[in-house]
């Protein structure tokens, strides 16, 4: 009696579950496979606001510096536009009516606008 108990546990019940156990398994492989992609987009996007971040700051570093060094040119030379090179990016500038535009680019895309006034002439020293 025993015996037979065996026999009808080990064929019975594996030919019962062997339809469940492969849909199953693609079920949880499906909602694994969902859960990296949304882990892989949620990095992707970090990437790139860690980057545009990045690109934010040498964008403000670099319209700073020009702004100082145009407001010199400026005063010094009356140069009205031109370009100055840094390690990071260019800047365009045009001095038009007591006011500077600049034309930031980063990596050889255009990053900023900035339209700033020059200040006096009295009031600014560059050092």
């Amino acid at each position: 009696m025993a015996r037979n108990t065996v026999q009808h546990f080990m064929v019975g019940d594996v030919n019962k579950w062997s339809g469940i156990i492969f849909p199953s398994v693609l079920v949880l492989l499906m909602i694994l496979s969902g859960l990296f992609y949304l882990e892989l987009n949620l990095h992707k996007k970090e990437q790139e606001l860690s980057i545009l971040t990045k690109r934010m700051y040498e964008g403000k570093v670099i319209a700073d510096m020009a702004y100082q060094k145009v407001a010199h040119l400026h005063q010094s030379s009356k140069k009205d536009e031109g370009v100055l090179q840094y390690n990071v990016g260019n800047v365009k500038y045009r001095v038009q009516d007591e006011e500077v535009r600049m034309s930031i680019y980063i990596d050889g895309y255009l990053m900023y606008d900035v339209k700033e006034k020059l200040p006096n002439k009295k009031s600014h020293s560059l050092k």
